[in-house]
């Protein structure tokens, strides 16, 4: 019997619920920028920087129940949406109580806002501006969103047949490849889905800024396929924009008190409980249970301690350079494998990754 596809095209509700919660809390951000503006520029004032913080992070637990109420399954990216623009903001008013702010942030009002309720942080050449895009920086940015748009759709259809498993995995257990190969190929092909779904809304986000003229920093750096380590994958190729706002906002601070190794373990800790927070709000009509993903943040940060310790024998920095390049990604993509599930999963069984579908070109065949 033949077989008959079809195409099912991006669902445009998903977006547009994802800009009916995106339009008021920027409203909502900029009325509290300028608060958070105020407390931090009088000094007898700035103490209450902190409960700022903590109000502008508890804000999405009353705001986003009545803004997605009749939402359904696509009040996810909504979700999501808000949880991420409120935790940024929360982020930025701690780095104003603890004078890590970029300076060129606090010059005027208008550069205040601009950082404070941005997607992704501006790129500042010196301690009074910002740094002018590029000619063309945007209509470059914006090209990608197409094509990472039909990468991430190729990715689904192969995905979501599978439920948690994928094609690649899917070969193997039929191969009868030994179950943890089989588990640690999903991890890879969803982290990749991953990476691509949250490098398009970084792509998407950066728009408003570059139309003004605002240079921006790449979000992901190749993280798969070009990390050779695991403190290579998480502090300088991984979700980039969070891990400036976790050292402005907590590295940094802890560095200068308990020493940079304290300060990464600590800043691992926050990370976790970053992700506690968004997962709680997007996936909280779907009972998440606490603790899942910190689990997983824990692992990562034993390997990052792991590997600083390996890094402090001469005979293992030395062969740890001498190997290929190649060998070396290789090392660390079986590395950090083994755990991709903890956190991974949490987006499939939640059904996140149907919302990613809705919002890609997706090839169905029967």
């Amino acid at each position: 019997m033949a077989s008959s596809c079809a195409v099912a095209l991006p669902a445009w509700r998903v977006f547009a619920l994802a800009l009916a919660v995106q339009v008021p809390c920027v409203v909502v951000l900029h009325v509290a920028g300028v608060l958070v503006y105020a407390l931090r520029r009088d000094r007898r004032l700035a103490p209450l920087l902190w409960p700022a913080a903590a109000a502008i992070g508890a804000l999405p637990f009353w705001l986003l129940p009545l803004a997605l109420a009749r939402a359904g399954a696509d009040a996810q990216l909504g979700a999501f949406v808000g949880a991420t623009a409120f935790s940024f903001s929360a982020f930025r008013t701690i780095e104003a109580a603890l004078g890590t702010t970029p300076t060129a942030a606090t010059v005027s009002l208008h550069a205040w806002l601009l950082y404070f309720t941005s997607s992704i942080d501006p790129v500042y050449a010196d301690g009074a501006r910002h740094t002018p895009a590029a000619p063309g920086a945007l209509r470059q940015r914006l090209a990608r969103v197409p094509v990472r748009m039909i990468a991430l759709g190729a990715l689904c259809s192969l995905l979501l047949p599978h439920g948690p498993s994928s094609p690649l995995a899917a070969a193997l257990a039929r191969a009868r490849a030994p179950a943890l190969v089989v588990l640690w190929a999903s991890n890879v092909i969803y982290s990749i889905a991953l990476w691509l779904f949250l490098a398009l809304c970084f792509d998407v986000g950066a728009a408003p800024l570059l139309a003004q003229g605002v240079a921006v920093g790449e979000a992901f750096l190749n993280p798969v396929f070009a990390a050779h380590s695991p403190k290579e994958f998480w502090g300088q190729r991984w979700n980039r924009q969070v891990n400036a706002l976790l050292r402005r906002a907590c590295f940094k601070p802890l560095a200068s008190v308990a020493g940079p190794a304290a300060a990464a373990l600590l800043t691992f800790g926050v990370s976790a409980l970053f992700h506690e927070y968004q997962f709680a709000l997007t996936f909280q009509g779907g009972g998440y249970r606490l603790g899942r993903v910190s689990a997983f943040f824990g692992a990562m940060a034993s390997l990052c301690l792991a590997q600083t310790a390996c890094e402090r024998v001469p005979a293992l920095r030395a062969l740890a350079r001498a190997l290929p390049e190649p060998v070396q990604i290789g090392l660390n993509i079986c590395t950090l494998a083994p755990f991709g599930h903890w956190f991974v999963l949490i987006w499939v069984e939640h059904g996140f990754m149907d919302t990613i579908a809705r919002m890609v070109p997706t090839l169905s065949c029967a």
